[in-house]
């Protein structure tokens, strides 16, 4: 398998999560709570460990944000005000 439909396989994953607020919420918490852990205990102060808890993290925020309200329009017609 190509690292192209590797990457198509992985983004069609991760809109399908976005869309389920519920495992959005679980998948987002997830990630966030081993990456605070990371990121703050000192046994693990690598440069590599802080970079990947701080992705991760965010990301883990992005998806509780998502879960917690919702998925919101990109954009609005003039006519649907």
């Amino acid at each position: 398998m190509g690292h192209a439909l590797k990457l198509r396989r992985l983004r069609g994953t991760l809109l399908r999560v976005v869309r389920n607020r519920g495992l959005a919420t679980a998948v987002g918490f997830m990630m966030v709570l081993p990456a605070v852990w990371l990121q703050f205990d000192p046994r693990y102060a690598f440069w590599w460990t802080e970079g990947g808890s701080l992705v991760s993290g965010a990301t883990g925020l992005a998806l509780i944000y998502t879960g917690l309200f919702g998925v919101k329009p990109d954009w609005t017609d003039l006519g649907d005000e």
